[in-house]
């Protein structure tokens, strides 16, 4: 593992990176900065160097609001990250929109929701109903379930 420079609190998985690989630039997750991370030494015994690039991401809160009838409100934590430091308010806010209302897939948000606000509600409890429990997980690759054996009902509302 490589530590943030800056913060000395994030700690960055190395050891996937090849002997004489220097990857582009990582930010961390705790204070924003970018890092360098460039792999040295020989492939036996690898030495891992980590340094600031200058560069820094932003912390920012994007609020979600789906398009049902009452709508579900998100509240993400996500970054402004350095490549758009230089975007009018205008662009940035453009290319916020269109990332999450037509590039990404929700699932991708909700990994990384820190809030769901429903009606007003912080904490909203009975916002979802079970309508189906299944056996397995879902294969992406499939698109079917796994089966995993007896033992767990499938159930359907």
């Amino acid at each position: 593992m490589a530590i943030c420079p800056h913060c000395k609190k994030h700690e960055f998985g190395v050891s996937h990176l090849s002997f004489g690989e220097r990857p582009g630039s990582w930010h961390c997750d705790v204070c924003g900065y970018y890092s360098l991370v460039t792999v040295s030494g020989s492939k036996a015994n690898p030495i891992y160097s980590i340094e600031l690039t200058g560069e820094r991401a932003y912390p920012i809160t994007v609020t979600l609001e789906t398009r049902t009838v009452p709508p579900v409100i998100f509240k993400l934590n996500a970054w402004k990250y350095a490549h758009s430091k230089n975007d009018s308010p205008e662009k940035f806010v453009e290319n916020q929109r269109y990332y999450y209302e037509e590039s990404t897939c929700p699932t991708n948000c909700l990994m990384i929701t820190e809030q769901l606000i429903f009606e007003g509600d912080k904490d909203p409890h009975g916002l979802f109903q079970l309508k189906k429990i299944e056996i397995g997980h879902i294969d992406q690759n499939k698109d079917e379930t796994l089966e995993i054996g007896a033992g767990i009902a499938q159930i359907e509302s």
